[in-house]
């Protein structure tokens, strides 16, 4: 018998396992994270840095590509403030 959470349960990690097509397992691995750390998403407190992880992978960014640039393509915005950089 499972112990019941005091957390109540987020779509985020089933969300993002039928988006991409991965296990959680799978998606822990792909992050280079625990799998422990891909359940967080289950958390109304999951951490932020997570969110934006699974997001950028499911938007099908390069983190390499993007904090690497010495300048932004041209055809790719830059956020200079701190205003939402709408696209």
């Amino acid at each position: 018998m499972t112990r019941p959470s005091r957390y109540p349960r987020m779509p985020y990690l089933a969300n993002t396992m039928k988006a991409l097509n991965l296990s959680d397992r799978e998606l822990a691995k792909e992050l280079g994270l625990s799998i422990t750390t891909v359940r967080y998403l289950e958390r109304p407190d999951a951490p932020k840095y997570l969110q934006l992880a699974v997001a950028a992978l499911i938007a099908g960014l390069d983190p390499e590509e993007i904090l690497s640039m010495d300048e932004p393509a041209g055809d790719k915005p830059l956020q200079t403030s701190r205003e939402p950089l709408v696209v």
